[in-house]
């Protein structure tokens, strides 16, 4: 597989050269991975703020292209840096962590720094904490801190955590906690067999009743520590961090004695990873700083860095969102707020009532079949495929681009680029194996008409005309709603997972002002939420479910209509399609 990765950059006729944060770490892992340099492009950016970049040699960088932003391929201009490009330029990986990945698979002798289950840093930024703090939280820490005074000492009142960034705490934090090991009764066993007089070695340590009590219990007893970032293994997140925390020891370089008490875990990591080969040599060879510390006469250890701390820090590695169950009382008590709010659900007649597509005409690669979908979906498939082509085919105008969000297989955008030939649709999908299983259908219909984009919402900003979203889970929803609305793009969507709705990072609910100025709170939506996943008919609370997912769909319809939008709410043909079966539609403001 061959990648051409481009990097985001600044640079002149005195060869000066800068990179962002995330190009210089791109940088280094493709060093450590021996990505060949002549695949590397640097674009010229005027956009790039020096002062929140790191200055590289060029000479390092010899085999490398340099090009001009006006010479690389026009849609990048609409992307977020890095980028990586496989095939004809018409898949197009986004992201940090996306792009990284990428250059880790085209290297197969480093495949292991994608873990075991090969899923290291694969998830969204929206979805696994470790690739947000990887992607978006240590980069712009590191552009905050080179832009920041350093002071000298700690005094007036000032302390070393309100100076230190977050990010550093969080990682100094997250060594405190016992790693997260997946086959940790294996790893806990092997520690045993290298200490003297281990037990015999247990064939299978899943099957607990079989295994001797001894051994067993010894293994119990036997506490896991941090060797790096994710627990034993060196994988592709400790390479990620090693030349953020590296970029930060320069910047305190002058202070470090200020630091080193509330950093000592992270450090004595960083200086294990240094030990890790090829590791100092990919720093030195892309111009990042190598600090070899001395750690031997470190204070005793300190179990708590709440006695430092002036706020409560969130762990990296969030628990995952806790179902939890709500008396009937307390969603009868949301369901009456939101009626005394005279907030009206509206449903429209469906488009669709009378369009049946004639599958059995279209080449195969176009029937949600070849898409690895079950057998037993094919039928509800194509009957949610119709639905939301028929509002496409309403408001779309030819030369349209449309873009088909959370694509997945590619079973709603490939449709509508082989029966609307006359507009560009673009694939937008963050799985790596959905993405690759779209793109091979595209090639056996031989359509030239999409582009696909391997990557997270946030990082792709092109122009569009209408957005489309099958099925996006909780947030994704939302997401694509916003991008929509930020595009004046007009928009086709059917949500689904409602009960894994949640504040994030870049959305908080409810959606609209109608919903926030009727006094309906976070906490009111949670409740509203977790009634809207139960919709199935075979449950006794379906028909609240189905009130409340229609209530969730107005605040995101309120949201659009206030930025002049004409929607409507309508159930897909025939309801029993889908128990998420509603279809949210937006006429962008400049088409009404």
């Amino acid at each position: 597989m061959i990648v051409h990765v481009y990097l985001e950059s600044s640079f002149d006729e005195q060869n000066t050269v800068y990179v962002s944060i995330a190009s210089a770490v791109t940088l280094f892992v493709g060093e450590f991975c021996m990505f060949p340099k002549h695949c590397i492009y640097l674009v010229n950016r005027i956009s790039l703020d020096r002062t929140r970049s790191v200055r590289v040699d060029r000479a390092t960088l010899r085999e490398a292209h340099f090009i001009q932003e006006d010479s690389a391929p026009p849609s990048f201009k609409y992307c977020t840096f890095p980028v990586a490009v496989t095939g004809s330029e018409r898949i197009i990986h986004l992201g940090l962590c996306s792009v990284l990945r990428l250059t880790v698979k085209s290297r197969d002798e480093f495949t292991y720094l994608l873990g075991q289950k090969q899923n290291c840093l694969k998830a969204c930024a929206e979805v696994s904490s470790w690739t947000r703090f990887c992607e978006v939280q240590m980069p712009s820490a590191i552009e905050t801190c080179l832009c920041r005074v350093r002071p000298t000492c700690f005094s007036d009142g000032l302390r070393a955590t309100e100076i230190i960034p977050d990010e550093i705490l969080q990682l100094e934090s997250h060594f405190l906690t016992p790693p997260v090991v997946s086959n940790s009764c294996k790893r806990k066993h092997e520690i045993l067999k290298s200490r003297k007089g281990a037990p015999k070695p247990m064939s299978d340590c899943s099957n607990r009743s079989e295994v001797n009590c001894d051994s067993l219990n010894k293994c119990d007893n036997i506490e896991l520590e941090h060797i790096f970032i994710e627990g034993l293994d060196f994988i592709l997140t400790d390479l990620v961090l090693i030349p953020c925390v590296a970029l930060i020891l320069s910047i305190w370089r002058d202070n470090f004695d200020l630091i080193l008490p509330y950093v000592k875990k992270s450090l004595i990591w960083y200086n294990r990873a240094l030990a890790v080969p090829r590791v100092k040599d990919a720093l030195a060879s892309t111009s990042l700083p190598v600090f070899d510390l001395e750690l031997n006469n470190l204070p005793e250890e300190d179990n708590s860095l709440s006695a430092h701390f002036t706020r409560k820090l969130p762990h990296i590695r969030n628990s995952e969102k806790k179902k939890v169950k709500y008396a009937q009382k307390a969603v009868e008590e949301v369901l009456l707020k939101i009626q005394a709010s005279k907030i009206e659900v509206q449903p429209e007649a469906n488009p669709a009532a009378n369009l049946h597509l004639p599958w059995g005409d279209y080449p195969s690669s176009v029937h949600p079949k070849d898409g690895d979908l079950p057998v037993k979906r094919y039928e509800k498939k194509c009957q949610q495929l119709e639905n939301l082509f028929a509002a496409v085919k309403d408001i779309a105008h030819a030369d349209d681009t449309i873009v088909d969000f959370c694509s997945g297989g590619g079973h709603l955008g490939l449709l509508l680029a082989f029966l609307l030939p006359k507009c560009k649709v673009v694939l937008v999908e963050n799985k790596e194996e959905s993405l690759s299983r779209a793109t091979s259908r595209m090639e056996a219909l031989g359509l030239t008409n999409v582009v696909a984009f391997q990557s997270n919402l946030d990082y792709f900003d092109m122009p569009f005309d209408i957005g489309v979203c099958l099925h996006g889970c909780g947030v994704a929803t939302d997401l694509v709603l916003q991008k929509c609305l930020d595009r004046s793009a007009s928009f086709v969507l059917c949500p689904c997972c409602y009960g894994a709705i949640q504040n994030t990072h870049t959305m908080t609910y409810p959606r609209s002002r109608l919903f926030q100025e009727s006094n309906i709170s976070y906490e009111d939506f949670c409740i509203l939420i977790h009634v809207a996943d139960q919709t199935q008919d075979a449950i006794s609370q379906a028909e609240t479910g189905r009130l409340a997912m229609k209530y969730v769909d107005t605040d995101r319809l309120n949201l659009a209509e206030s930025h002049g939008y004409r929607t409507t709410l309508c159930t897909l043909i025939p309801p029993s399609c889908s128990p998420k079966n509603n279809l949210l539609t937006g006429i962008a403001p400049k088409r009404i």
